[in-house]
């Protein structure tokens, strides 16, 4: 879930509707909606949005062809869908590609003087390997290609132990790649801002660090093959390059933030909001009612000569460090901040860099921060599914990944830190 601030997202149907009529009544004659809303929106949108004379879109992944399909993949309907609305009686066509560009949706139209579509045909193109490179945006890619190499396989630490980072770890249990980052967000606050708080009283202002699973995408290093972290293994599992920093929040907050995480808990469907933790340890039984789950939080003390966990005071304040996009609402969690968002100036990328550079070689470990209980109470859910799901989010990260890589070496001065937010949880 992607923040947006304030921005109000508003019911499609009615919202294409006045734009539509707007635009009829300025003289537009051919309207088309671009959508990400799946194939029943965009059908309910053709049947109801009486000025629309085409709807593409996506994100439910339909595949349409008219005729034999050129691979395996089962269409959903014909290419392009006709939905035929119930007042005017206008076919409207409906077109999706399928995902992953495996297709390129190709659709011919043929307008009347009316501006009407009279005829609409086409399939999409099976994009495989009979199916020639473009040379100009080929040479262009072995140009970036070059400089994307080179700083990916930049050396910048390196670990003894297997650092834990897909989903199947992270968004279902405490991880330790998840550990080694929140443990990187409280050292980085002690060496680097140790003279804004009291040495006789605190060892440090900020004991306990969080972050959302939906954060860290990929593994670094293969079970087999322990060894060097390049900057291209980091880059791959922190790709949204977030804002870190502080904020002053009660213990009833924190404790809030924990049942959210667990709310929607799955045995299968990996949830981003699972949290990641450094200085709590944190009791949850799954067997209990979504609302209900947390048992028990002993949080580390940072007022004290040696750390030790005590019970979470729910009326007490507490400096955490977390990213500015969970501050702010990232992934639906709400902090009601006593003390304002302090950033540190830093991403988590360039936190844990200077860690791995710090400490290398680093070996974190799962040490019970997290403890679920009745795990195997949970509801199964079918393994196509989960399976179809985790190839997905596969394909989605390294996409990802390419789109950072491209923005971090020629766009410097946007990068995603201080800019837009491009997540898939």
């Amino acid at each position: 879930m992607t923040r947006v601030g304030k921005v109000k997202i508003l019911p499609e149907i009615p919202s294409i509707a006045t734009e539509a009529k707007r635009l009829k009544n300025d003289g537009v004659d051919i309207l088309i909606a671009l959508g990400h809303s799946g194939v029943e929106m965009d059908t309910q949108i053709a049947r109801d949005v009486e000025d629309i004379d085409l709807v593409i879109g996506g994100h439910s992944h339909t595949f349409l062809y008219t005729g034999n399909p050129p691979d395996i993949d089962k269409p959903f309907g014909p290419y392009p869908l006709l939905v035929e609305q119930p007042n005017t009686k206008r076919k409207v066509p409906v077109i999706h590609a399928y995902y992953v560009t495996k297709y390129l949706g190709q659709l011919w139209l043929d307008f009347d003087e009316a501006g009407e579509v009279v005829k609409s045909y086409g399939n999409p193109i099976l994009l495989d390997s009979s199916v020639g490179q473009d040379p100009e945006l080929l040479n262009e890619v072995k140009i970036m290609s070059k400089v994307i190499e080179a700083k990916t396989k930049q050396v910048i630490g390196s670990t003894r132990v297997f650092l834990e980072g897909i989903d199947e770890y992270c968004r279902f249990r405490e991880c330790n790649l998840g550990n080694f980052v929140t443990d990187s967000f409280v050292d980085y606050n002690i060496r680097n801002n140790i003279k804004s708080y009291g040495l006789t009283k605190y060892w440090t202002d900020a004991p306990i660090a969080l972050l959302q699973a939906g954060g860290i995408r990929t593994n670094m290093n293969n079970v087999n093959k322990i060894g060097n972290i390049t900057f291209g293994d980091l880059l791959s599992s922190l790709p949204f390059q977030d804002d870190i920093g502080k904020i002053t929040t009660k213990g009833s907050d924190i404790w809030s933030a924990f049942e959210y995480s667990v709310r929607r808990y799955s045995k299968t469907v990996a949830n981003g909001e699972f949290l990641q933790v450094s200085g709590l340890n944190v009791v949850i039984d799954l067997g209990r009612p979504s609302g209900d789950r947390v048992q028990s939080i002993y949080a580390r003390c940072g007022n004290c000569a040696v750390p030790v966990y005590e019970k979470l005071d729910l009326n007490a304040n507490y400096t955490i460090i977390i990213s500015n996009y969970l501050s702010e609402g990232g992934d639906g969690f709400s902090f009601k901040k006593v003390l304002k968002y302090q950033s540190f100036g830093k991403t988590d990328l360039s936190i844990v860099e200077e860690q791995l550079q710090a400490r290398s070689p680093v070996w974190p470990e799962v040490s019970q921060r997290i403890v679920l209980l009745s795990v195997e109470e949970m509801n199964k859910v079918q393994t196509a599914s989960t399976n179809s799901q985790l190839i997905f989010t596969s394909l989605s990260n390294f996409i990802i990944f390419l789109l950072v890589i491209v923005i971090m070496l020629y766009l410097p001065d946007q990068g995603l830190a201080n800019g837009g937010d491009m997540r898939v949880t």
